[in-house]
């Protein structure tokens, strides 16, 4: 390459002159490639320079405190995924401290800090900072500790097994954190104390005492968190104005989520199942928080509880076979519940006159059971026979005819209700076949079949759906055509309301002794619709019953 550079220079020296040839040199020079300079790090040291450095082997039980200390700014530390390991006795592996907040723009990555007494990895006063794939874990106090340390990221991070808290922020702000586990720590997955507004997403806290524990903390943003098996999945004391999206908080100890004189929060889409006790907990003027979406199912206590907190909203969520109440309110008022469905043997208990609203206007709109207008709550039971089950909804709007008073000063008065047209269908011997709303059967004792339909079946003769399949079907015996069995016992009683109520599905069997229709001539006067505070089937003077069968809305 060098000598057709000398050779092009020559042939071309007197054609262009001398200043041809310093283009040509400035060319050569300037598309050099561009070498940085980079250091490589076997051991503990002081990094004073700016600059790059690899650390090109494991460092294993170190003694030295602060191990790799970054006094310079604007550093790029890059492990290649080895260890850098203390005795247990040691404070920090990676130690980044200043004297007064500033920005010190330094990259750290690709590491494994394990076993320092103080702190796997330690900020103060150092704002600017990005870590990226690192594992924190195994520390005798905190994975990592950030101390009035502002806008750094926080990327691919474990901070797990650690004595105290995985990863610990105080007086920092403006932090983003993402793809974080911090799990099986012995306080907290993450702590925050006085450290807002910071943001994060894609955080996993399983197994530590506290998941995640706010205090006296504003304006933090999580976004898909899952927060299971701890003590408490997230913990509230103190702040307001923060923001929790699309988390998960199972199978904690306690409760799945737990507030503590915190308000205006906003919790939306929001699961919060199977917690020993609660699965969200409102306590001590917890006031004027959101909860929207919120799945709170199979907890051993409470799906929700409110305790001496007021203003709140719950909304769109389903509070489903808790073991004692779906929602407990004591001492606390002007809460607004709304659109909700609950669905638990007991689903509220109210403590105290406060008055809360458990309805809004009825609007157009999609409700919380698919039917067309908001209004207030769905209340079913697991027997689905609770207030929504059985109100009236004359006109079909799926809104109940009747509020529901629900204790002093707390009255549903629009309770959701499914619409309540029914279809019914008989099974013909291959499918159901939709019939009219009423439908009547003529059988002869001499028949074997009611016909179209068939008696003899492997299927349920009759069976009513809805959209909801909650719909149930009425035998309704007309007063003055009822008929009787002659024979003692050969008949089916009715209760006296004159109807039977079914669910989902009806199957009717019935017994005639056809030698008595011979004789039964003497009796074809005596059609009554009642006999000893019975209704009863009676055989006509052709040896023929019958019955109708209706839909619950049309008598």
């Amino acid at each position: 390459m060098g000598k057709k550079i000398l050779r092009h220079i020559k042939e071309n020296k007197k054609k262009y002159g001398i200043l041809w040839i310093i283009g040509v040199i400035l060319t050569l020079y300037l598309n050099q490639p561009v070498y940085k300079p980079y250091a490589t790090i076997s051991g503990c040291t002081s990094i004073t320079s700016s600059g790059e450095y690899y650390l090109d082997s494991d460092i294993i039980n170190s003694g030295t405190s602060n191990c790799i200390n970054i006094t310079a700014n604007n550093v790029t530390l890059d492990c290649q995924n080895h260890k850098i390991d203390g005795d247990d006795s040691a404070a920090h592996g990676i130690y980044v401290s200043r004297s007064s907040e500033q920005i010190t723009n330094i990259t750290i990555k690709n590491c494994i800090v394990t076993d320092w007494d103080s702190a796997n990895i330690y900020f103060k006063n150092a704002g600017g900072n990005a870590l990226q794939n690192i594992i924190a874990n195994s520390s005798p106090d905190y994975g990592i500790y950030l101390s009035f340390s502002d806008s750094n990221t926080f990327q691919s991070i474990a901070a797990n097994s650690n004595s105290k808290d995985g990863i610990y922020l105080e007086y920092s702000e403006s932090n983003i954190f993402q793809n974080v586990t911090a799990n099986s720590n012995s306080n907290s997955g993450i702590y925050f104390w006085y450290a807002d507004p910071n943001k994060f997403k894609n955080i996993t806290v399983n197994n530590n005492k506290y998941g995640i524990y706010l205090y006296w903390i504003f304006s933090l943003t999580f976004k898909s968190i899952t927060a299971n098996y701890n003590d408490y999945g997230i913990y509230f004391w103190y702040g307001g104005s923060n923001t929790v999206q699309n988390a998960v908080a199972n199978y904690n100890n306690y409760d799945g989520i737990y507030l503590r004189a915190s308000d205006s929060n906003s919790f939306r889409n929001i699961t919060i199942n199977s917690n020993s006790q609660y699965g969200i907990c409102l306590n001590g003027s917890s006031d004027s928080n959101t909860l929207r979406n919120i799945t709170a199912n199979s907890n051993n206590y409470y799906g929700i509880y409110l305790r001496d907190s007021d203003s709140n909203t719950i909304v769109n969520s389903t509070i489903q076979n808790n073991s004692e109440y779906g929602i407990y309110i004591s001492s606390s008022q002007s809460n607004k519940i709304y659109n909700n469905l609950f669905n638990n043997s007991a689903n509220f208990y109210i403590s105290g006159t406060g008055t809360n609203y458990w309805n809004t206007s009825k609007t157009s709109g999609t409700n919380i059971i698919g039917e067309s207008y908001l209004g207030g709550n769905y209340w079913t039971n697991p027997a689905g026979e609770d207030y929504s089950d059985r109100c009236e909804d004359s006109n079909g709007d799926g809104l109940c005819d009747v509020p529901y008073n629900l204790a002093t000063n707390n009255i549903d008065y629009l309770p959701l209700s499914y619409n309540t047209t029914a279809y019914i269908y008989a099974w013909n011997g291959t499918n159901y076949t939709e019939l009219p709303k009423h439908i009547k059967f003529i059988c002869s004792y001499i028949e074997s079949n009611c016909e179209p339909y068939y008696q003899n079946l492997t299927q349920p003769a009759i069976k009513v759906t809805n959209r909801k399949a909650l719909t149930s079907l009425q035998l309704k015996l007309p007063h003055d055509k009822s008929i009787i069995f002659d024979g003692e016992d050969d008949y089916i009683k009715i209760p006296d309301s004159g109807n039977l109520v079914f669910s989902d599905e009806l199957t009717i069997t019935a017994w005639i002794k056809p030698h008595l229709c011979k004789d039964i001539d003497d009796k074809a006067g005596n059609i009554i619709g009642r006999m000893n505070n019975e209704f009863r089937f009676r055989l006509n003077t052709d040896c023929q019953f019958w019955f109708l069968i209706a839909n619950q809305s049309n008598s």
